[in-house]
């Protein structure tokens, strides 16, 4: 007689792992909002410079945000790390807690995968960049032009041991996860036959072809926009360090201009386009989930592409809070722009009293921020009460 098959149920979410994993949309929203001032601030800049001339401030401002984009960076990465690793940790004690006898829930196959990667490898790349990082600075002492004192040689021999303990400290604590991730039971008896897996993977491919037509002409449409904007730079300056070619105000003159203008609205237009579908394909999410859900529980669900997209894809609560974070981030990044000014030693002090009236941004800013954060949790939440309710309806279909 066959065992009886164990249920399936995705891992608890509570308050504090919801916390962890919301945090997690404002770090991705904040790096979305560096891209994002970074492209527009490095397109304006040079159609402001080669084309139409731009003002001292917007100078300023653009100078301003490129500072801002690196703190956000940074800061996102600080916060994202061990933000990354701390939420698998959560989840893996989660499942340790909920066991793995014969009467305890069964994961999910996509959250066993999961589970089963090891978080640490943002170790490895702090390790591999002490590692070229430790002898260049051990360098400083020997062709720099200041007195040797062996503290740049000490330093970078510090640097590059570091590295040696961070490689270490990856192999155990890889070890000890995978250690801990054996002794939470995987997929067990009831389990579909990996050919199911397959033709569920060979539908998504198919659904997620037939959606992607519209990014194929944005695409096209921002590519053709790089190259005849690079085209137009190109022509204009060569290279970095030689002198701009005047065409005399020639024919010639007016093709460069039109290829750096219409190279700059071919890119931006598609981030345009991009942000203008952002509600509407919201509300379509929205709707999708709640009928989704709703059948689950009467259940009249019917295995479909859009059913199993639900399992693995963010809800529109965490979508909606990777918007508000990159907003958020946005305007703070617009209201920190007078500080960042301040260490533009070729700003005057009109160009940066002019910036002065963005620092009103900063306070919605972080508001918008803490929305996102808001909106981040309950995403986590509504999530995990999304799949289970498709599992307890199709079984385990992913």
């Amino acid at each position: 007689m066959s065992p009886e098959p164990r249920r399936i149920e995705p891992l608890p979410v509570g308050p504090a792992l919801a916390v962890v994993a919301g945090l997690g949309a404002v770090t991705i929203g904040t790096f979305a909002a560096a891209g994002i001032a970074f492209v527009v601030v490095l397109v304006a800049g040079i159609v402001g410079e080669e084309a139409i001339g731009m003002p001292s401030v917007l100078d300023v401002l653009s100078r301003s945000l490129m500072g801002g984009v690196l703190l956000a960076v940074g800061a996102a990465l600080l916060v994202e790390l061990p933000r990354g690793i701390l939420e698998r940790r959560m989840r893996l004690r989660a499942a340790e807690r909920r066991g793995s006898g014969p009467d305890a829930p069964r994961l999910p196959r996509a959250e066993d995968r999961a589970l089963r990667e090891e978080p640490y490898g943002g170790l490895l790349v702090l390790a591999w960049f002490a590692v070229v990082l430790g002898p260049v600075v051990m360098l400083v002492d020997l062709v720099s032009g200041f007195d040797f004192d062996g503290i740049a040689l000490g330093a970078g021999a510090a640097i590059t041991l570091g590295a040696v303990g961070l490689f270490f400290a990856h192999g155990g604590l890889a070890r000890r996860w995978t250690a801990r991730v054996e002794r939470v039971r995987g997929p067990g008896p009831g389990t579909r036959r990996r050919g199911g897996t397959a033709r569920a993977a060979t539908r998504r491919a198919g659904a997620a072809t037939k959606a992607i037509g519209w990014r194929v002409v944005t695409g096209f449409a921002l590519q053709l926009g790089v190259y005849a904007f690079f085209a137009g730079v190109i022509l204009r300056q060569p290279c970095r360090g030689c002198d701009q070619i005047d065409y005399g105000g020639g024919p010639m003159e007016g093709v460069v201009d039109l290829l750096v203008g219409l190279g700059g609205l071919l890119i931006l237009i598609p981030v345009a386009l991009l942000l203008a579908s952002t509600v509407p394909f919201l509300l379509r999410t929205a709707r999708a989930e709640r009928r989704i859900v709703r059948d689950a529980r009467a259940g009249t669900l019917q295995r479909s592409d859009d059913v199993l997209s639900q399992l693995t894809a963010p809800g529109w609560l965490t979508r909606l809070a990777y918007g508000l974070a990159t907003v958020g981030a946005l305007l703070v990044l617009l209201g920190i722009a007078p500080w960042t000014a301040l260490v533009n030693d070729s700003a005057s002090e009109d160009d940066v009293g002019a910036l002065a009236g963005l620092s009103v941004l900063l306070a919605p800013g972080v508001g918008v921020l803490v929305a996102g954060l808001a909106a981040g949790i309950a995403g986590a939440v509504d999530s995990r009460a999304r799949r289970a309710a498709i599992l307890a309806a199709l079984g385990d279909v992913g």
